[in-house]
């Protein structure tokens, strides 16, 4: 800022001189030449993504992922930005953990909507892709983690945006999980003699950790002998969850019922096999 009051002398003449061709030396107050308060803006800080958050789908907290889901990222730079995509368009490169690198394409319609109301922003998309699994949540890339690609991205006195990225933490995470859960094995009760009114539990393990919902049972069979006479149905118990993807077991529990006899031959046992699991309406 430069201080113009009229009795304010801005020039330090440093020992030396400014003279007319008479040697009349020159008066170094600038009066009103500039006008009161002006104040001269010096700019030579390059803009750069000061944040990137994962704007849809717009749900709060850590978030999964499957395969052909497609989640935005807005990254928000630290001034206002022009966006050329004339030569090419920009991509976010993002860490999925074990030295796996994907791009976030450049999405036109959300960035449009985005800058509508804030030029500082740009939207990049991504689609998850089969075996993009990421280790925990998805990481930005420090260095080169902005792509050109031919692409201007500059400020509106023409500094081009850096392409570092530097201790940015994606805010609300997203974890990408493709791989289909599956039953590794059953658990039961210990061995032994139960009467009516005993409780069953059947543990169900799976490859990874998951979330039930809804009413899924399990088909059991009472004693030798498949038929309907002797199907029973294990109910899932959500009370043993501790809490949403916490753990890799779902307990189903039966109740044993007056005249569920199996004539000590062949107890309790899948009334399906391996097919006895049910999602019955649930997931």
């Amino acid at each position: 800022t430069i201080d113009n009051s009229v009795n304010n002398d801005p020039i330090d003449l440093n020992g030396g001189t400014i003279v007319d061709a008479s040697s009349i030396a020159a008066t170094t107050i600038f009066g009103n030449v500039l006008s009161n308060n002006t104040i001269v803006n010096i700019d030579t800080r390059n803009p750069v993504i000061s944040n990137v958050a994962r704007t849809s789908p717009s749900v709060f907290g850590t978030q999964h992922y499957k395969q052909n889901e497609e989640v935005k990222f807005t990254a928000v730079f630290d001034k206002d930005v022009t966006l050329d995509t004339t030569n090419g368009t920009p991509q976010l490169k993002l860490d999925l953990g074990n030295s796996v690198i994907v791009n976030a394409d450049f999405d036109a319609t959300a960035t449009n909507t985005a800058r509508a109301t804030d030029v500082k922003k740009i939207v990049f998309t991504y689609t998850v892709q089969a075996g993009n699994n990421s280790n925990g949540v998805v990481k930005l890339v420090a260095t080169n983690g902005l792509i050109l690609n031919g692409c201007v991205i500059q400020d509106t006195n023409g500094l081009d945006a850096l392409v570092d990225i530097i201790n940015l933490t994606i805010t609300e995470g997203s974890i990408f999980d493709t791989t289909v859960p599956f039953v590794q094995s059953f658990t039961t009760t210990a061995t032994g003699y139960y009467k009516a009114g005993q409780a069953i539990v059947i543990g169900v393990v799976f490859n990874e950790i998951i979330l039930a919902t809804g009413s899924p049972k399990i088909n059991l069979q009472i004693g030798p002998t498949q038929s309907n006479a002797n199907l029973r149905e294990a109910v899932y118990d959500p009370s043993t969850v501790q809490s949403p993807y916490a753990q890799n077991m779902l307990k189903f529990k039966y109740i044993i019922q007056p005249g569920d006899n199996d004539g000590r031959a062949g107890g309790i046992t899948l009334y399906d096999g391996v097919n006895s699991l049910k999602l019955n309406g649930g997931t």
